[in-house]
């Protein structure tokens, strides 16, 4: 029943960039949402594709949202607008459309392309329980969805979530670096690194382990293990990683406040 409620659903993305990119894929990806259903923005059909849909994914960088979105307000009053766009509140997407236009935030990050995304998600009050429910089954097809009861969880979210997987990188860089400087080719290094990282995420899963109950039997008393998470806990690792997501966090408070004057 739920292919069918999903299958027959039009959907509109205003914004081909990665974040537009990788929606549209992991929806075809699914096998749920008709590769015909889904329509994309080349600029020139917002109004076209938003007349014609179910839900319209806005993923467009934070200052276009307002042209955006008054470009289209004609046209979605009864559509449920999907908002991917970073630091644009709930209260600003309403300002810019109708008064009871059915709004719901996302923050989703890349890996929704793989259908193996994290997005957090909140609605406004336009919409009822069976929408949300429905928008939330939707949402689902792209990876793990995290319902937050305040906005404020969202940029929580952007953090952790949506620059996760640049993060995630940079620490599977330092290993295959490391790896290379020690005579492996940069294939190899980067194969060894990936599949450290992919095997500890099935292993943490697969045993229903915690990060520390990992690294606490691995790094056992007197081993290698334990010299080097010791000696990372002495350069301060955790609180200077603390320090730069926190220099992320005033990014986006900057964002916020750059978006309200415009």
């Amino acid at each position: 029943m739920e292919k069918d409620i999903l299958g027959n659903k039009k959907i509109a993305v205003i914004g081909a960039g990665h974040i537009g990119q990788a929606i549209i894929k992991g929806l075809i990806n699914s096998g749920k949402i008709k590769k015909s259903n889904i329509f994309i923005s080349n600029k020139l059909n917002n109004i076209a594709i938003a007349k014609k849909s179910d839900y319209v994914f806005i993923a467009i960088k934070p200052f276009l949202v307002k042209e955006v979105l008054k470009e289209i307000k004609p046209v979605i009053k009864n559509k449920i607008i999907l908002s991917v766009a970073a630091g644009v509140s709930l209260e600003m997407l309403l300002s810019y459309s109708n008064t009871n236009q059915k709004t719901v935030r996302l923050m989703p990050n890349i890996p929704v392309s793989e259908n193996k995304g994290v997005i957090g998600f909140i609605a406004n009050k336009n919409i009822s329980n069976l929408e949300k429910n429905n928008t939330i089954k939707l949402i689902s097809l792209l990876g793990k969805v995290f319902i937050v009861k305040k906005e404020e969880d969202l940029d929580v979210l952007t953090l952790v979530a949506g620059c996760g997987p640049a993060i995630s990188a940079y620490f599977i860089n330092l290993i295959s670096r490391y790896a290379e400087n020690q005579g492996f080719s940069q294939k190899e290094s980067i194969g060894i690194a990936l599949k450290i990282f992919e095997g500890t995420n099935n292993y943490l899963n697969s045993n229903n382990l915690t990060p520390s109950q990992l690294i606490e039997s691995v790094a056992t008393k007197g081993g290698v293990t334990e010299v080097i998470i010791n000696s990372l806990n002495k350069v301060g690792m955790n609180n200077l990683f603390e320090g730069v997501m926190e220099s992320g966090h005033d990014k986006l408070r900057q964002l916020k406040e750059k978006i309200k004057t415009e």
